[in-house]
């Protein structure tokens, strides 16, 4: 049995968002999709991966460090799993192996694979379990931010990172 999470990162401000070019002529679906496809794969870069998206304005490199994100003009953000369990009881991630494969880019450490999907509506990270981690309670998944941009709890399922006092990027499940 496998267990899954999964949190979307968008860009925050509406300004970012701008609304498609108009078509005066209609390409082909497969042309389209395969256009669509290469602004947001994965490319081998030093000993990580890089990847953009245009619609997003983000710039990302995935290294052995974890995930580093930039939208648009703002700071340089970098996520890392810090660890993951249930309840009080933490399990130190393992050393990653990075596997990358069109837009998809997969930190496998063992019995949990943290992924993350590059695509028009943003990056959406996500985890896989293998197997229940031992203990009761909740599970637990701790990522530790860091760089320019500082977190900020909004509700219940979101955390917004913030660039003084605007918001650059949502996080949320």
């Amino acid at each position: 049995m496998f267990w899954r999470l999964g949190l979307n990162i968008v860009v925050a401000s509406s300004l970012l968002l701008r609304a498609p070019a108009t078509k005066e002529t209609v390409m082909p679906a497969g042309l389209e999709a395969a256009i669509e496809a290469a602004r947001h794969a994965m490319e081998p870069e030093g000993a990580g991966y890089r990847a953009s998206n245009p619609r997003q304005q983000l710039a990302l490199r995935f290294e052995q460090a974890g995930a580093r994100v930039q939208a648009a003009e703002a700071a340089t953000v970098r996520l890392r799993l810090a660890g993951y369990g249930r309840g009080n009881q933490r399990i130190e991630p393992a050393e990653a192996v990075l596997r990358a494969a069109q837009n998809r880019m997969e930190y496998r450490r063992g019995a949990l694979t943290e992924w993350y999907v590059n695509d028009r509506w943003g990056l959406e990270q996500g985890f896989t379990l293998a197997e229940r981690p031992e203990g009761e309670g909740a599970l637990v998944v701790a990522l530790a931010v860091e760089g320019g941009l500082k977190p900020r709890l909004e509700g219940k399922d979101a955390v917004v990172l913030e660039q003084g006092e605007w918001a650059v990027l949502r996080y949320r499940a």
